[in-house]
């Protein structure tokens, strides 16, 4: 829930958001928040929704006109200090933050690696986190080009961009095909049982997964005699 009221309020009045691919419990969550007044949908079964100005408000715990009030200061060590005493500020804040302590109405924290790794698995974007810090800003610096310092801004999304890398796996490729009979039967088997992992029909080339090796090899010489 928490997580969904951070994406709630990164969204803008009067813009529809299409429901599919919410997901199960988000969308069960919608309906309770329909019903709060947070969203409004024509119906429950409607496909889309539209945040309310309640629900804005709610989630920056200021009104949208007031948009000089700030609450955070972030600096260049990746240290984050939030002057409030909302329990759902301090909530989403928590969601990629490592809170250090905590007092009536200053949390003090740091941006780690390990909080940004954790709260993007989770479907938060860095550039989510960035413009929730740029939104909740200390109005002493708020209006300056970096309210958020740029170094801090290029680790969250260096950091994002590690969830989104290359995984390597091994295979084995396959070549010298007698006919395109052959590799078409030899790519049709590997791939009814995913063991292709990857084809090419120009070239008569294959690779299949370490997995489906020596079955896929079996039925190969299996089809030259």
């Amino acid at each position: 829930l928490l997580q969904f009221l951070f994406e709630l309020s990164h969204m803008r009045l009067g813009q529809d958001y299409n429901v599919k691919g919410l997901g199960d419990l988000k969308h069960v969550a919608l309906i309770d928040m329909r019903h709060l007044g947070l969203v409004y949908m024509r119906k429950e079964s409607a496909r889309r929704f539209y945040p309310t100005r309640f629900a804005l408000n709610l989630t920056s715990r200021v009104p949208l006109e007031q948009t000089t009030r700030g609450l955070i200061i972030v600096e260049p060590t990746f240290k984050v200090y939030a002057y409030t005493d909302s329990l759902l500020q301090v909530a989403l804040l928590k969601q990629f933050v490592e809170v250090e302590y905590q007092l009536p109405n200053l949390v003090v924290g740091s941006i780690t690696r390990a909080m940004v790794l954790d709260a993007v698995s989770r479907g938060i974007s860095g550039e989510q986190m960035i413009r929730f810090l740029h939104q909740h800003a200390r109005p002493c610096v708020q209006n300056r080009k970096y309210a958020v310092p740029h170094t801090v801004e290029d680790q969250i999304l260096l950091w994002e961009q590690e969830k989104k890398r290359v995984s390597l796996t091994n295979g084995l490729l396959y070549t010298k095909f007698s006919s395109m009979e052959q590799f078409e039967a030899v790519e049709a088997f590997a791939r009814e049982r995913n063991y292709c992992m990857w084809s090419n029909f120009d070239t008569m080339m294959l690779v299949v997964s370490e997995e489906g090796h020596l079955i896929v090899k079996d039925f190969t010489s299996r089809l030259k005699d």
